[in-house]
């Protein structure tokens, strides 16, 4: 895969939405350092997102469960 397509698809990831002009800066000799820590940041972004998905469902699935049990009963 291409340089330009990788980091095409970094800021996509990141949804940046940048002007053509914007992005010419990453012509810079450390541009591949700043594109790798923007992936590193798109990652970190994405996993975000999938532990506050997972946090939400447990939470739906403990509230259905306590709304189905059933009270204790006491021992007579």
């Amino acid at each position: 895969m291409s340089k330009m397509r990788t980091k095409s698809k970094n800021f996509v990831k990141l949804g940046a939405n940048l002007p053509l002009q914007t992005i010419s800066p990453l012509q810079h000799r450390e541009a591949d350092f700043t594109m790798d820590t923007a992936n590193s940041i798109g990652s970190i972004i994405d996993s975000t997102r999938n532990i506050h998905t997972a946090v939400d469902r447990i939470s739906k699935i403990v509230t259905t469960l306590r709304s189905f049990r059933r009270p204790i009963q006491s021992v007579k």
